[in-house]
């Protein structure tokens, strides 16, 4: 991150990212580049990376953008919800019985498992081969991957998108991705329709990561506290100042696409920055309440915790969702925790925190 200017504002991360005169990294280029320099073939990798949301920009994200809000608007999603709370409860019981509980290897994992299995209807056939493979396809945003990392990347992709074409578009499994891909079907290639159902699947590995963050977080508040965070009414009201706080997400990268300033900050066209979203998040002169629960307002709720602007997390509302289902049931079972942060492992990430075992003992 040298030389490259670190926004910790709220107000100029926000203005940043809805402003259509910066663009999100595209890592094309860089693949292009090496491609010709290297003489490896990543012409596969290439198609995949200009069809994922997340590396796109201008007219065509837009309306891609727009096309997928419908099915994963909160109202479409919510019919999932009875599905979810009835996932959790389970989860929640076996979880309960583990003699050595661990919160990701027996409760965030399960419970991504049975998100994809039985809300998106995508079955998965080995389930540690396939978190390992999630795991692998993350790391897509890591700067200047290696040829032998890129190589493992593209052949990881290729699987998985075979697979999505075999279960949702030629046997049409029921779930949350058949309906995406009814909803989608006639307006774009199905090469890049089962690209986006993909990068749905993989990205809904940030909510069970920033799942974790939340239950450490507010573990230890007091029962005042925590009697508000079992009522779900309260949640889906205050659910963003949980994402606000305890969001996966470490930074966010732009591109000038020509001169401008936000305030005091000038950038040169093509000039990158950082948007460091955990200090952004907690700016002072931003928010005048990043602990108390009693007094939440409009502005407390309003963060980058999800991205912003045409890249805001396509999503959003799914997550919320289960942050909702997941807390009050949590909490409600599990009164106290106890962990050690220092034996928290994680998978290697500069831009979000990816929990990979965090070993806990109840203290109910």
């Amino acid at each position: 991150m040298n030389n490259i200017k670190i926004i910790t504002s709220q107000t100029i991360s926000q203005q940043i990212l809805k402003s259509p005169k910066m663009r999100a990294f595209n890592i094309v280029p860089y693949l292009e580049e090496l491609q010709e320099k290297s003489n490896e073939d990543f012409k596969e990798l290439i198609e995949i990376c200009k069809s994922m949301l997340s590396f796109m920009n201008g007219a065509e994200h837009l309306k891609l953008r727009k096309i997928i809000s419908k099915p994963m608007s909160m109202k479409s999603i919510s019919i999932y919800k009875d599905q979810i709370n009835n996932i959790i409860e389970k989860i929640l019981d076996n979880f309960l019985k583990e003699s050595n509980p661990d919160l990701v290897l027996h409760f965030t994992n399960p419970l991504y498992i049975s998100i994809i299995e039985d809300i998106f209807g995508f079955k998965i056939k080995d389930k540690d081969v396939f978190l390992k493979n999630i795991e692998l396809s993350t790391t897509i945003t890591e700067p200047l991957l290696s040829i032998k990392s890129l190589k493992k990347l593209q052949k990881n992709y290729l699987e998985l998108a075979e697979e999505i074409h075999k279960q949702i578009i030629i046997e049409k499994n029921s779930g949350l991705l058949d309906e995406i891909s009814k909803n989608m079907k006639e307006n774009i290639e199905e090469k890049q329709l089962i690209i986006i159902l993909m990068t749905l699947v993989i990205a809904s590995r940030t909510t069970t990561e920033s799942l974790v963050c939340i239950l450490c977080e507010y573990n230890n508040l007091d029962n005042e506290i925590k009697n508000k965070m079992i009522d779900e009414f309260w949640l889906m009201h205050n659910v963003d100042h949980l994402v606000r706080l305890c969001a996966s997400t470490k930074y966010l990268t732009r591109v000038a696409n020509e001169d401008i300033s936000f305030d005091d900050l000038h950038l040169k066209k093509d000039e990158q920055i950082i948007i460091d979203v955990y200090k952004a998040n907690r700016d002072t002169s931003f928010y005048e309440n990043n602990i108390d629960f009693s007094q939440l307002s409009n502005k407390e709720n309003s963060h980058i915790g999800f991205g912003g602007g045409s890249h805001i997390c396509s999503g959003l509302h799914f997550a919320k969702l289960v942050i909702i289902a997941t807390i009050p049931r949590f909490f409600n079972k599990i009164k106290q925790f106890k962990y050690d942060k220092n034996k928290i492992t994680y998978q290697f990430s500069t831009f979000a925190k990816r929990a990979k075992s965090c070993p806990i003992t109840f203290d109910n």
